[in-house]
């Protein structure tokens, strides 16, 4: 993988940057769930 490609960065960056939220919400709502139990 070039750094040095914009071009290839945009694919990359876009799944993971919206893989992490829902994963994180998730795992937010998960926590504060077994936390008030």
């Amino acid at each position: 993988m070039d750094s040095r490609n914009p071009s290839m960065w945009p694919p990359l960056l876009s799944q993971p940057i919206l893989l992490v939220p829902q994963s994180a919400s998730h795992a937010n709502v998960d926590l504060g769930s077994n936390q008030e139990m």
